[in-house]
């Protein structure tokens, strides 16, 4: 899941809750807004700053803001999706922040 990374600007001003449905290959690119997924059909294999994770109706993760995040579905795979927006609209000068609607950073069991 190697390719081109670019951070994109966060077009939201609150948390924004979503149902997506993922199918295929992504490459890696970057949000200026935290993500978390929760699974709820199907499975999503991620790499998440060059870490191996998935999510599926078992788990979810967070993907803070700003990091490098690509996915592959090989089937249909629906995720509840939580866009949030780091507080400053960027991401920190390591390139992570917080998610203001779940404040973790590590994948959810």
């Amino acid at each position: 899941m190697r390719g081109k990374m670019e951070l994109s600007d966060s077009p939201f001003a609150e948390p924004h809750l979503s149902v997506r449905a993922y199918r295929g290959e992504y490459g890696d690119h970057r949000h200026a807004h935290s993500q978390v997924l929760v699974g709820l059909r199907g499975s999503l294999q991620l790499e998440v700053n060059g870490h191996s994770a998935f999510v599926d109706s078992s788990c979810g993760l967070v993907i803070p803001a700003g990091s490098s995040h690509g996915y592959l579905a090989e089937t249909t795979a629906e995720m509840l999706v939580v866009d949030c927006p780091s507080p400053t609209g960027k991401p920190t000068a390591c390139g992570v922040s917080r998610c203001r609607c779940s404040g973790r950073r590590s994948a959810l069991r």
